[in-house]
C-alpha cells in the first residue's frame, strides 16, 4: 500500500477537497511514510491537509483508539478510513483536547459544515477548498478515485 486517507461521508454525500496543483476535487490523504502503518498515515495526512499541521504520535494514537478500526478498506493500493459525518466530532474533540490550532480555522471545527464553510484560503496550500458532494450527481470535476473510494466504503 502506497497511500492512505480518511473518507468523510454520510448517505450519498462525501467530503471533497480541491487540489489546485492538479485542478481536481478529490479525497483527503497521501503517501505512507517508511515504517508508518497505513491507518496512522490516514489520520496524519488527513490532519495535515484539513488543519495545516503535522499531528504528534499521541494524537494519531488517540485517533486510532477513538475510531477503533478493525480493518482498513483498500481500493487498489490506497487505504481508506471511512468516517461518517457525525463521527467527525470525535476527531474535533481529540484536537481540541490537545489544544491544537489550525492555520485554516479560528477554532477547530466540530461539524462538517463548519469544516467546509469556515475554512480560510491560504496560498500554496495543498488543499484550498472543501465541499460536500452528492455522489449520485454527475460532476466531471470530481476525481473518479474519490467516487470509487466512496463506493468501496458504502457497500
Amino acid at each position: 500500500m502506497k497511500a492512505a486517507g480518511c473518507l468523510f461521508y454520510q448517505n450519498n454525500l462525501v467530503l471533497a477537497a480541491y487540489n489546485p496543483k492538479y485542478q481536481i476535487w478529490s479525497g483527503i490523504g497521501g503517501k505512507i511514510m517508511p515504517n508508518e502503518l497505513p491507518k496512522a498515515a490516514a489520520f496524519r495526512e488527513t490532519i495535515e491537509e484539513l488543519f495545516g499541521f503535522t499531528p504528534s504520535q499521541d494524537i494519531i494514537d488517540e485517533c486510532l483508539h477513538a475510531f477503533n478500526l478493525s480493518e482498513l478498506k483498500i481500493n487498489n493500493s490506497y487505504g481508506i478510513v471511512p468516517i461518517n459525518f457525525t463521527m467527525f466530532v470525535h476527531l474535533s474533540y481529540i484536537l481540541r483536547a490537545k489544544k491544537c490550532t489550525s492555520i485554516y480555522y479560528n477554532t477547530i471545527p466540530t461539524e462538517i459544515n463548519e469544516l467546509v464553510y469556515q475554512r480560510k484560503i491560504i496560498n500554496n496550500a495543498e488543499i484550498t477548498h472543501l465541499k460536500i458532494v452528492n455522489t449520485l450527481d454527475f460532476n466531471p470535476e470530481i476525481s473518479c478515485d474519490l467516487l470509487t473510494d466512496f463506493k468501496s466504503v458504502s457497500q
